[in-house]
Order: structure tokens, then sequence, then C-alpha cells
């Protein structure tokens, strides 16, 4: 059984980085895509990589191909919500 500590899919405590980490399944293969510090910076990332990789044609030879165009895609993303924030807010999201 599972315990989701974080209370968001694909979204999960790392405590070697003290962040919280995106992970998202590409062709059966579970991907950890990058960290930030807040569970819920983490789960609109997800939503955002889940609503991307509808673009794509997901095949087990394309997965090397995805799994990049996803973690650029994931960096683009926080990069645009850490923009977003005031700047008091800026810890909020970690490379």
């Amino acid at each position: 059984m599972r315990h989701n500590t974080s209370g968001f899919t694909g979204v999960s405590y790392d405590k070697h980085s003290n962040r919280w980490r995106v992970n998202i399944s590409i062709v059966g293969k579970n991907t950890i895509t990058g960290l930030v510090k807040s569970p819920e910076e983490g789960s609109i990332l997800y939503q955002k990589l889940k609503q991307k990789m509808d673009e794509y044609e997901l095949k087990k030879e394309n997965y090397a191909d995805i799994k990049d165009q996803l973690k650029r895609y994931f960096y683009e993303e926080r990069k645009k919500l850490r923009e977003k924030k005031p700047s008091s807010s800026l810890d909020d999201i970690h490379e």
C-alpha cells in the first residue's frame, strides 16, 4: 500500500534533497522530472506535464526523447511559475 504524503498525484517528498519530487510515468517507466519546494507547485507542474504528454506518441522506442522533452518543459514551466510569484515567494521553488 502506498502512502501519498503530499496529497497530490505525482508529487512525493525526497528526504535526500528536502524537496518535493515530481514523478510521471512515461510508457510504463516512473520518471523523476524535477524537484520543487512545495507540493502545491509540484501539483501544478505535474498537471501541466500530463497535458503535454497528450501531444506525444507514447511508444517505448520514444522514451528517451519524450523524457528529455518533458524535463525541458518542466524547467520552462517552473521558470514561468517562478516569474509569476511575488519576490517574497520565490523561495517556494528550487531546482
